[in-house]
């Protein structure tokens, strides 16, 4: 990245923290013949663990600026660098819309995959603190390393994360859709081997606080003969409750090709995995915090269905405090127990600033 740009990030940081926001929370510019919003996130992390890993450790898991532009109603863009990558500047979000009509919009450049319920969701939103459940120094799942979580299949295996292409989506009554075609090696890098992956994502809303989604995708890959192979993933996912009142669950199934491990016969390791987050939010109309949130979740994850005994557990109980909208203080005890090995703990705090 040139250091115009890392100048011009950072001057974009600095006029969204000047600069007094707007009644939506984010600060309006004019530049040229567009309108730019700007916000952004910082999350800090405190995190421990049993596993014999470097700890405690503090670091900046997120520092991102978000910088949305709208030429018209018709042609909109969006920019998120992230300065929180070991000082290097990492372009998250880089794409151009073309909204012909709210059932159909086009966007190029590079976002989310459609995906599982877990990896479309924001970080600001979700009450765990990662995804993946990650637990320093422990867990060697098969084919994706890491622990044998959800997350940690479909981030692993490609399926949810960021990449680079081409997305349509669209909503119509109850109903949402996104599709995509990507690169596949993930954000920031250029096609590797000229074939590409694909992937999509459906929502019905049945209710005010009920919606039900499914997700397939088809991540390209290498095979043992050189030939471009395609591993799938396939998912249902719940989404019950308000993010900010009361009883709040989130829950999903993902099974599909486990294309970084083989079978027996050589060919992709068929994975299964699940997950539920349960939170409830509480007001406590104190002068300092909004609302106090509980939170838990299970995950189950099986690297391989054939083969017996290599499956795992990942338990999370929680804690947010809320400031106010997403800004807050959390804690999370991941509890990582692999039917082979050794029940390992991590501990994480982190404080959410989102403006």
């Amino acid at each position: 990245m040139t250091w115009t740009f890392r100048r011009l990030c950072v001057t974009g940081f600095a006029v969204a923290l000047l600069t007094p926001a707007s009644s939506s929370g984010q600060v309006e510019i004019r530049a040229r013949a567009a309108t730019v919003t700007i916000g952004g996130r910082l999350h800090v992390q405190a995190i421990t663990s049993s596993a014999g890993a470097p700890s405690p450790d503090v670091l900046l898991r997120r520092a991102r600026v978000s910088v949305g532009i709208e030429v018209t109603d018709f042609f909109e863009a969006r920019l998120q660098p992230d300065f929180a990558d070991d000082g290097e500047v990492a372009l998250q979000d880089g794409y151009l819309s073309l909204n012909f009509d709210p059932a159909f919009e086009v966007a190029v450049g590079q976002m989310k995959r459609p995906s599982e319920i877990f990896g479309t969701h924001s970080s600001t939103q979700l009450s765990v603190i990662e995804r993946d459940g990650h637990v320093p120094g422990a867990g060697d799942c098969t084919g994706v390393g890491g622990v044998c979580t959800l997350s940690q299949f479909t981030q692993e295996l490609g399926h949810s994360g960021r990449d680079i292409g081409l997305w349509i989506a669209g909503s119509r009554g109850g109903f949402s859709y996104t599709a995509a075609v990507t690169n596949g090696p993930g954000m920031n890098v250029r096609d590797e081997n000229h074939a590409k992956s694909y992937s999509g994502r459906g929502t019905w809303a049945l209710a005010s606080e009920l919606e039900i989604g499914g997700f397939i995708g088809l991540h390209d890959y290498p095979g043992v003969n050189g030939e471009t192979e395609y591993g799938a993933a396939y998912g249902v996912d719940l989404d019950w409750g308000d993010w900010y009142d009361g009883f709040h669950l989130l829950a999903a199934v993902v099974g599909g090709d486990n294309w970084m491990a083989l079978d027996a016969l050589g060919g992709a390791a068929q994975f299964l995995t699940g997950q539920v987050i349960a939170t409830y939010q509480i007001p406590v109309g104190s002068d300092r915090w909004t609302s106090v949130e509980p939170l838990a979740r299970i995950s189950w994850a099986d690297p391989d269905t054939d083969t017996p005994g290599d499956d795992a557990w990942l338990f999370t109980p929680g804690l947010m405090l809320y400031v106010s909208g997403r800004n807050r203080i959390g804690a999370n005890l991941d509890v990582y127990a692999p039917e082979r090995g050794d029940t390992e703990l991590s501990l994480k705090v982190q404080a959410y600033l989102y403006f």
